[in-house]
């Protein structure tokens, strides 16, 4: 009996100190962007211009990823690098005609998808992350055997995020042609929403729990990343999440 009872706590002790790992997560995205149903008004060259925008939602996109892990033998800290991906559709709707004083110039917007006097298209938002975290194990439970251990982390990344379509996207885009002497505008609007790369910083809070004597471990943690916004101002460039993992030490 003592012998079987020595054996399972090496064996805890042992599970609770694996020092590589790698693992998948899935969780909540908590951005979320308002729709969007306005007129608005910009200059064009010398003179005003009007455009409308209806666009839907953002809220709490689909995310998940995966992640590998490495403990410091001796120090309360670990190290994780990561990858992770957040993903929803979003549609909206503009007209064909930019309204330039008393005239109308009819817009060209290749092969977005058009529906009456207006183009009608449905875009996926996506945000792709990889990333490095520093954690720190400032709570280990129960003492010895760890099997539960709470971290504060911070880190770095680079990001792949997709302009909106929003207000200032068409302003900026439409003024910039207002020399062109065509009677037609043309922008290639899926081309200038494909992602673009900014780097950002990120801090978190989790706890994660190791399975007694089987190679895994249960992760929850929260963290938030501020990275540059983007030249229109999008409200996409900070965001936090809520992940769930499922670890599996080496």
């Amino acid at each position: 009996m003592k012998k079987i009872v020595i054996l399972i706590s090496l064996l805890l002790v042992t599970s609770s100190y694996a020092l590589v790992g790698f693992g998948v997560h899935g969780g909540l995205d908590l951005m979320e962007v308002d729709k969007i149903n306005k007129e608005f008004k910009f200059d064009f060259g010398d003179k005003e211009a009007t455009y409308s925008l209806e666009r839907e939602a953002i809220e709490n996109p689909v995310a998940f990823g995966a992640q590998l892990y490495f403990d410091f033998p001796i120090f309360p800290l670990g190290l994780e690098a990561g990858y992770y991906m957040a993903v929803q559709k979003y549609r909206w709707i503009a007209p064909k005609d930019l309204q330039v004083g008393n005239e109308s110039i009819p817009l060209d917007f290749s092969d977005i998808d058009t529906s009456g006097n207006s183009y009608n298209h449905e875009f996926t938002y996506a945000r792709a992350s990889v990333d490095a975290t520093l954690k720190y194990y400032f709570l280990e439970l129960p003492p010895a055997v760890n099997l539960m251990r709470f971290y504060l982390g911070a880190g770095v990344g680079v990001h792949f995020i997709t302009p909106l379509v929003s207000e200032q996207f068409f302003e900026d885009e439409l003024s910039e042609m207002s020399n062109s002497s065509s009677n037609q505008l043309s922008l290639d609007v899926e081309d200038l929403v494909k992602s673009k790369t900014t780097f950002g910083a990120h801090f978190g809070v989790g706890t994660m729990i190791d399975i007694p004597v089987l190679p895994i471990s249960l992760n929850v943690d929260y963290r938030y990343t501020i990275t540059k916004e983007n030249e229109y101002g999008d409200e996409t460039s900070n965001f936090s999440t809520i992940r769930g993992s499922l670890n599996f030490y080496l």
